[in-house]
């Protein structure tokens, strides 16, 4: 996995206000057979913004990104078993890996996509 940010801080009142921009991008970290149904490990590339208005001791800050995630798709043969009660249950994976307490059935198979929105707001007191 690879991954390069870049983003910058520009003061356009000297102690009142700054604002700042910045983006990155994370090559695929996972073979698209184990994509997890718990994290999303395709590429992504990310974008955002935001300011810091100072407001005599306190400083608020507001910021916002979103990330474009890749679609992972592995056309219906996912490699993770579902969990299961019985220790009888056994999994064998195309490596030849045996594994208890899992199911026969993928839990996995088809396409995963998403992306992500995040907003932040903060403070800071000086003294």
């Amino acid at each position: 996995m690879f991954g390069v940010r870049v983003g910058g801080d520009y003061v356009v009142i000297p102690s009142f206000i700054a604002l700042r921009v910045g983006g990155f991008f994370e090559t695929n970290g996972q073979d698209a057979a184990y994509w997890n149904t718990d994290f999303h490990l395709g590429y992504r590339i990310g974008v955002g913004g935001g300011g810091t208005v100072r407001l005599g001791p306190v400083d608020v800050s507001i910021g916002y990104q979103h990330t474009f995630f890749e679609t992972l798709d592995n056309g219906g043969k996912g490699m993770v078993p579902g969990l299961s009660g019985d220790a009888a249950g056994q999994f064998t994976n195309a490596e030849g890996t045996t594994t208890a307490y899992r199911s026969w059935h993928n839990v996995n198979g088809g396409s995963l996509s998403s992306s992500l929105n995040e907003f932040a707001l903060g403070g800071t007191y000086r003294f």
